[in-house]
């Protein structure tokens, strides 16, 4: 999962979510804040953008409203629209921050254009990436290799 491969690498990461929201509820917190704690990670859960993304190496952003959860997507885009990944987001992070999304973006919410767009962004090379490796488990299901 995403969660555990950003354990090693991130020495200090920090989830951020409004408050209310359903996809971070409570019990889920708990079972993600265990789990990492158990490699030595320091975590911190905010719901404070200044706080949370302030001086971060790496900011990982995904869809509002996922397949099958379009029914709550415009209640879900009220709780979130204060954490967009936008320039002013973006400059609260350090310099050289990476961007990352695991696409398709719905740019303008979850993620403004312009910051898919810049230096920041690795959001195509993330997907190439997919690409490659989803093109070997085809190859291998066929037999090729």
């Amino acid at each position: 999962s995403l969660r555990r491969a950003l354990i090693s690498p991130c020495g200090e990461p920090a989830i951020l979510a409004p408050s209310a929201s359903a996809t971070y509820s409570r019990l889920r917190l708990i079972a993600i804040w265990i789990s990492m704690a158990a490699s030595g990670a320091k975590i911190s859960v905010t719901n404070d953008l200044a706080q949370g993304i302030k001086g971060v190496d790496v900011i990982y952003t995904d869809v509002w409203a996922s397949m099958g959860m379009e029914h709550d997507a415009e209640n879900r885009k009220a709780k979130f629209v204060p954490y967009q990944v936008n320039e002013k987001a973006l400059a609260m992070a350090n310099r050289d921050c990476v961007v990352l999304h695991c696409l398709p973006a719905h740019y303008g919410d979850e993620i403004t254009y312009g910051v898919s767009r810049t230096p920041n962004s690795a959001i195509f090379d993330q997907a190439e990436n997919r690409l490659h490796a989803q093109q070997g488990i085809l190859l291998w299901c066929l037999g090729v290799i």
